[in-house]
């Protein structure tokens, strides 16, 4: 879409951005969450920054990129009931 490159993976996009601690900084998360983000893929509330930044330096990011890899909101209700049942 805007550049010759096309970002594919978490690692290019935090090299392109500067680095893992600009990326940080960026997303306001710890370094290592961005080490982890390159494990698993960017978490569903960082997609539009990711979008809105490589806009910004007029980059592509491919679409596979963004896609949802994992059902966080489930996890995350799963583990709300968990620990919610242990509790009483």
């Amino acid at each position: 879409k805007y550049g010759v490159d096309m970002i594919n993976t978490v690692s290019e996009f935090v090299s392109k951005i500067g680095g893992h601690a600009k990326a940080a900084d960026y997303f306001g998360v710890s370094v290592p969450a961005i080490y982890n983000w390159e494990a698993r893929g960017f978490p569903l509330w960082s997609h539009q920054m990711v979008r809105a930044e490589a806009q910004r330096r007029r980059i592509s990011v491919s679409a596979s990129l963004l896609e949802v890899t994992r059902p966080e909101r489930k996890a995350k209700a799963k583990r709300r009931r968990a620990f919610g049942a242990a509790a009483e």
